[in-house]
């Protein structure tokens, strides 16, 4: 899955700033990426499985 490095470097990313993580804009702005993150992962998941389904 190509997501595991985007999910190691936003990790390393707050370890490096951890005072961003405190402040409420970006706790919004983490939290809108996580949710666009998580539709990404299931609208690609459901892609892969239509293209296994219709492959097969």
């Amino acid at each position: 899955m190509p997501f595991y490095g985007h999910n190691t470097s936003e990790a390393t990313f707050c370890a490096q700033f951890p005072v961003i993580q405190f402040s409420p804009i970006s706790l919004s702005y983490v939290h809108f990426h996580v949710i666009i993150k998580v539709i990404l992962v299931k609208v690609s998941i459901l892609h892969k499985l239509n293209h296994l389904y219709i492959g097969i």
